[in-house]
């Protein structure tokens, strides 16, 4: 049985989960999910390594601050070294999703001596056409904020081309992605969208940041 408990880091508190004994391995979600998107991935990893999965700030039941200037690519990772910090991991494997991944990646520039290695997966959303990414993500922000998370959903998950697969390939796994995306804060998601995801730098403008990055990494 792993460990479950909540943390305070300065301004809010994060709920964590800690699983397995060994390495540490953080695994970080994406927009639309949260510590249950990497179950599957606890069970296979645990018996080697202490997996660290945790809901991101605005993601209940991890706090949901309603100031936007509390959302950032920033308050992302000082959340996640924060969290290090308090289970007094020096060093981890981090990967993430998606959102996740972005998170992950700016961790390791901020941070490169506490990465042993990067798993990085659909990482850089909205670099190719940052405007198209923002107006179109506008639109589920605000319905996110007058309407909730549940009734967004449908829109969100089952026209969208990236999420159509995971409907048509595997129905109960979309399901029960769709029951845990039911527990969202829709001002959580909006906040984070407009502050982490609107304003965290391309992939293009991190380039030569990246160029000074020796972490070994695997890119999917």
């Amino acid at each position: 049985m792993g460990k479950k408990a909540e943390v305070a880091l300065d301004d809010v508190e994060i709920y964590y989960e800690l699983s397995g004994s060994g390495a540490p391995l953080v695994l970080v979600h994406e927009f639309s999910g949260s510590c249950r998107s990497w179950d599957r991935q606890v069970r296979a990893f645990s018996p080697s390594y202490s997996v660290l999965t945790f809901n991101c700030r605005g993601y209940p039941p991890s706090s949901v601050p309603t100031d936007p200037s509390q959302y950032s690519q920033e308050h992302s990772v000082a959340d996640l070294r924060r969290l290090l910090d308090h289970l007094r991991f020096e060093s981890a494997f981090i990967g993430g999703l998606s959102m996740g991944g972005g998170i992950a990646l700016s961790f390791a520039l901020a941070h490169p001596r506490r990465v042993r290695a990067l798993i990085l997966a659909g990482t850089g959303a909205g670099s190719d056409d940052r405007a198209g990414f923002i107006q179109e993500h506008t639109r589920i922000a605000e319905r996110l904020e007058s309407e909730g998370a549940p009734p967004v959903f449908e829109d969100l998950h089952t026209r969208m081309p990236a999420r159509v697969p995971l409907l048509r390939k595997h129905p109960q796994t979309w399901k029960e992605f769709a029951a845990d995306f039911a527990t969202r804060s829709g001002v959580g998601l909006a906040l984070t969208l407009r502050g982490v995801q609107f304003k965290r730098p391309t992939v293009y403008a991190l380039g030569e940041e990246l160029k000074r990055l020796t972490i070994p990494a695997l890119i999917l």
